[in-house]
């Protein structure tokens, strides 16, 4: 699965949160292969903007699907068994954040009646592995998204 979407550190990492009930690792699969996964943050926001503005909002976080089968609807099916899941759980809302030039990404969850919200973008952090594998965190900053799942 790090093959496809990313070392193996944040896949660990998500599994363990979701064994404490922290959070939901979700896997699209073709036949024995993943083609796309997102982790649904049931956590308190890391961000303090989220936390007072969408207090005790999920999160929908790294959506990652395989470049070639991008647009044949998987990262979509993940976005509705996350908001299944969580309507499942009893929430109400779920929001995300999106790259303040990521158009397709913003384009994407519009579709899927996703609204950006009032208070502008907020600083985050980014985490990705760099050309030697080590995880690198760094500042950034986010759009961010929010779904009424009524």
């Amino acid at each position: 699965m790090t093959r496809v979407f990313g070392p193996a550190r944040l896949f660990t990492e998500r599994v363990r949160l979701q064994q404490q009930n922290r959070g939901v690792l979700l896997v699209a699969w073709h036949g024995a292969e993943p083609v796309g996964t997102v982790y649904v943050w049931l956590d308190e926001a890391e961000e303090p903007e989220l936390r007072r503005h969408l207090p005790g909002v999920p999160l929908l976080v790294h959506l990652r699907v395989a470049e070639a089968v991008q647009n044949n609807g998987v990262g979509t099916a993940l976005v509705a068994e996350a908001e299944r899941e969580l309507r499942r759980r009893g929430y109400s809302s779920v929001a995300l954040g999106v790259g303040p030039d990521d158009h397709r990404a913003e384009s994407f969850y519009r579709r899927l009646r996703y609204a950006e919200w009032s208070h502008g973008e907020i600083p985050t952090r980014s985490e990705f592995a760099n050309g030697d594998g080590d995880w690198v965190s760094t500042a950034d900053r986010c759009r961010v998204f929010a779904k009424n799942l009524d």
